[in-house]
């Protein structure tokens, strides 16, 4: 856990530089960098959102009782819709 915890860490530090480094790129005149880093972004945000589903899945965990059992199915809800984004 502790482990996913750095990796989620590092995706949302790297996130904004490389949201700078594309809007920077599309805007000068090097293009050839600018397709790179758009799939290093779009992967850097599928990964934050693989990992944000995973914490939500073990939320959901019915025999570890982390939440109350009413909100199980809304945290389900999102936990799907994070995987399918991501």
């Amino acid at each position: 856990m502790l482990r996913l915890n750095m990796l989620l860490l590092f995706l949302v530090a790297i996130e904004p530089y490389l949201f700078n480094i594309l809007i920077i790129q599309n805007s000068a005149v090097s293009m050839s960098l600018a397709s790179e880093v758009s799939a290093f972004y779009a992967l850097d945000i599928g990964a934050m959102n693989f990992v944000l589903a995973y914490f939500t899945y073990i939320l959901t965990q019915e025999e570890k009782k982390l939440i109350p059992t009413e909100m199980i199915k809304r945290f389900k809800v999102s936990r799907n819709s994070l995987t399918l984004t991501g």
